[in-house]
């Protein structure tokens, strides 16, 4: 049985007594606002009560140690029998001999465990509800460094804890927020995107931020922890893109995978262990017709070509032609993206060279892509003109080194984004798989743009 989060408590301290300014943060309140009114929009059928920030005051002076504690305990007495609540915390903290201690506006370094507020005190109010099944979420956006790396947090076992960075480490943030609370934003909106639904478990959410790249953080911005034994079950609650659901049209790239293969007896061969894959990958009977016909959905049947690539030892040959075979790329679901799937394919023929194709119907500026660049390591190569722009990046893969190219083509009203992969020296073309794991978030990056 699933427990939905109907309620939460956010909290964003951005400086606390004796802190100087060069220390302070700049968005921690803030980033407690912008997951507080997400959780707004995604349950709208709530009252606004149940999501509330804790700022004193009409200079938003940050919230005192009672505080904090006086709104968990109300908290824990309000989520309903059975139900589920959030704590979100966005500020300073460090580790002591009492285990994490959280820096409210009245915490003082000098004596943090009688000052500060460890998070033994919240767990004390939140296990006196485990009588009464109501289970709680904490994300904590905050660091986890100094004191003994050797002490834990000892959990309760009704409640969860996502920390933003792992036990001795600090969290990010930049000038737009911290990693962490904008990821989870952004993850929970794609989410809710691509598969359509209204919830999804704690559990899903983390799956995506451990991989999920973002144009606008390092791909080493982020490490999170996730402890709980329930995660499985604790939903939140989702919603779109705030300006994808202002629009009326709003659609993600279609995607396909094409392999060329050099004869009929290959293509042969290769069409039924993708048609196997797809199989399984649905846990579908192929003997079926209707089996046999949802396969063919996904596969648009092969053409013939001339060969793009020569290897050194080949001359031009009209007779030399590869048999292109295009395999549909779904959109994913509650169980699984769409990028998973084509990882599936790519491991299903591993020597075979694909190019991976993502195709907006509509022109797509290209200032959107360039901002990718940071994120996965790699640099934008060309004249500018979307004919000619490229974005790639080097992989070091078992068998040695590669290159991974992103190309931006324009055609009449459309964009097409081409992923293909190439060996660094002589720029042979490779199988996609050689790129993997990287492969799949940049497919993941590039797909996330809607029109």
């Amino acid at each position: 049985m699933s427990i939905l989060c109907q309620r939460g408590v956010f909290v964003g301290v951005d400086r606390h007594a004796n802190l100087p300014p060069m220390q302070r943060l700049t968005c921690a309140s803030n980033d407690a606002e912008a997951l507080r009114d997400y959780f707004q929009l995604a349950l709208p059928n709530g009252s606004v009560s149940h999501w509330t920030t804790l700022n004193r005051g009409k200079r938003k002076i940050p919230a005192k140690q009672v505080d904090v504690l006086r709104a968990v305990d109300s908290l824990s007495r309000d989520v309903p029998n059975g139900g589920g609540g959030l704590f979100y915390f966005s500020g300073h903290a460090s580790v002591s001999q009492r285990g994490l201690v959280l820096k409210c506006y009245d915490a003082h370094d000098e004596f943090l465990e009688y000052t500060g507020l460890p998070l033994t005190r919240i767990f004390e109010i939140l296990k006196r509800q485990a009588g009464a099944r109501k289970h709680f979420l904490l994300i904590l956006d905050c660091c986890r460094d100094g004191g003994d790396p050797a002490v834990s947090d000892d959990i309760p076992p009704n409640v969860c804890i996502l920390y933003a960075c792992r036990h001795g480490g600090t969290a990010y943030e930049s000038e737009s927020g911290g990693a962490l609370t904008r990821s989870i934003i952004e993850s929970l909106a794609a989410i809710a995107n691509e598969t359509m639904a209204k919830n999804c478990t704690v559990r899903s959410l983390c799956n995506r931020l451990g991989r999920e790249l973002f144009a606008w953080r390092p791909s080493s911005a982020l490490s999170i922890e996730l402890y709980g034994t329930w995660a499985d079950r604790f939903d939140l609650p989702i919603a779109g893109n705030a300006k994808a659901l202002a629009s009326n049209e709003v659609f993600p790239p279609s995607s396909v995978l094409r392999y060329g293969f050099g004869s009929k007896s290959e293509l042969d061969q290769g069409i039924k262990a993708i048609a196997a894959a797809i199989f399984q990958w649905y846990g579908i009977s192929y003997q079926s017709a209707a089996g046999s016909s949802f396969v063919r959905e996904h596969l648009q049947f092969p053409t013939l070509s001339h060969r793009d690539h020569l290897a050194d030892n080949e001359v031009e040959d009209e007779s030399l032609e590869t048999y292109v075979l295009s395999v549909r790329i779904p959109d994913g679901c509650e169980r699984w993206m769409a990028s998973e799937f084509v990882v599936h394919l790519l491991y299903c023929l591993p020597d075979i060279p694909q190019t991976l194709v993502l195709n907006w119907r509509k022109p797509v500026d290209l200032s959107v892509f360039k901002l990718f660049e940071h994120a996965i390591g790699g640099e934008w190569i060309g004249g500018g003109a979307a004919s000619d722009t490229r974005l790639c990046w080097k992989h070091e893969g078992p068998d040695g080194r590669y290159r991974g190219v992103a190309s931006v083509i324009t055609e009449g009203a459309g964009t097409n984004v081409v992923l293909t992969c190439e060996t660094v020296d002589d720029l042979y073309p490779m199988p996609l798989s050689y790129l993997l794991p990287k492969i799949q978030d940049v497919f993941d990056l590039f797909r996330y743009v809607r029109i």
